[in-house]
């Protein structure tokens, strides 16, 4: 399933040592972040999206998500969380499954992180309940695209 996902992706994101595949209809947004972390967005057209965050190895992981969960928690009303670990590409990364409801819908995040070479990496991916499963090998496409090509380029630099 995950390699019919990959077939689907023909627009290539290649700046700052990051290499990866999206989708040709998604929109890409690029920004630093106060803390000089490079933030990386791409929305699928139905509202679903995908992040990445990657900032020095000093920055703590665990501090940023929990930041993004408590974000959340402000915004919206039961919410849960739930502990996740996922091995993509070869890479296990750690993180937290969040469920909340917007506007009467329920909306699945996953929040990963991992450090990779000299910096580390939180991915968002974010979509409503009932489009979810099938976002999700999108997801996880992008993410094995990315990370494989960390792989073959250890000398990435942000």
């Amino acid at each position: 399933m995950l390699a019919g996902a990959a077939a689907n992706m023909t627009a290539v994101f290649d700046q700052h040592g990051l290499k990866f595949q999206y989708p040709q209809n998604w929109q890409l947004h690029e920004s630093r972040s106060d803390t000089d972390a490079l933030e990386i967005c791409l929305s699928a057209p139905s509202g679903a999206f995908w992040s990445l965050v990657a900032f020095d190895r000093s920055t703590d992981g665990q501090m940023l998500m929990d930041q993004v969960i408590d974000s959340l928690d402000e915004q919206y009303d039961s919410l849960e969380k739930t502990p996740a670990n996922d091995e993509i590409a070869g890479v296990a990364m750690s993180g937290y499954d969040v469920y909340f409801y917007c506007l009467d819908l329920l909306v699945t995040t996953c929040l990963r992180t991992v450090q990779v070479d000299q910096y580390n990496l939180m991915f968002m991916y974010q979509a409503e309940n009932r489009e979810f499963d099938q976002q999700e090998l999108v997801f996880q496409a992008i993410t094995t695209s990315l990370l494989m090509g960390l792989k073959s380029d250890t000398d990435a630099v942000l």
